[in-house]
């Protein structure tokens, strides 16, 4: 798209549409960390405070990022501490659920983004490039549909099963000769039932 041309319009600029979302997701992830920061003691040692403040990082990463592995490695950890951290940190894990949906969110965006607006793709003649063609994600349109609108987009398959035989269910702890006598009754009253000798 030509940004020089009178009819440009940055809303159907798909570099511009990305860097809306990227700015969006980065503002996002920014005021989670920040909020999680604030939600800290503020009676804390320097130590415990880059502590915090390395957590918070890691959420920001996250966000943005949506990868555990990729968020901790920016973040100067190995992939194993913020797992470590989640289970003693109820903060931290709620902030860390936060980050995912920030992500996941992002991705809805794209996704969104990729089906009604497209992405710009080079169209060339004779070896020169001569201009854009936008490409749409039909694929992505359908996926859409079917998150938003399951009952009316989504292949329904009804599954009817015609079982014969029967399932014992034995609350706590059975002994072995009480297992085997039920088992021997329950299958009788089936055979009963069924006509089955």
């Amino acid at each position: 798209m030509d940004k020089n041309d009178p009819l440009y319009d940055p809303d159907d600029d798909p570099d511009v549409r990305l860097d809306d979302l990227a700015l969006a997701t980065r503002e996002a992830a920014e005021l989670t960390s920040a909020e999680f920061l604030a939600q800290q003691p503020t009676d804390l040692t320097s130590a415990q405070r880059a502590s915090y403040r390395k957590r918070a990082l890691f959420v920001e990463n996250l966000a943005q990022m949506g990868n555990v592995a990729m968020a901790a490695r920016a973040t100067g950890w190995s992939r194993g501490t913020p797992y470590a951290l989640r289970q003693t940190d109820k903060l931290f894990a709620e902030a860390w659920d936060e980050a995912i949906d920030i992500s996941v969110d992002m991705l809805e965006g794209q996704a969104w983004s990729l089906a009604m607006k497209g992405v710009k793709e080079p169209v060339f003649h004779n070896g020169e490039q001569c201009g854009f063609k936008v490409k749409y994600s039909e694929r992505m349109l359908e996926i859409l549909l079917k998150a938003r609108r399951p009952n009316t987009y989504r292949e329904n398959v009804k599954m009817e099963h015609d079982v014969k035989g029967g399932v014992l269910v034995v609350p706590g702890v059975a002994k072995e000769a009480d297992w085997e006598a039920a088992a021997v009754e329950q299958q009788a009253e089936h055979r009963a039932s069924t006509g089955e000798d």
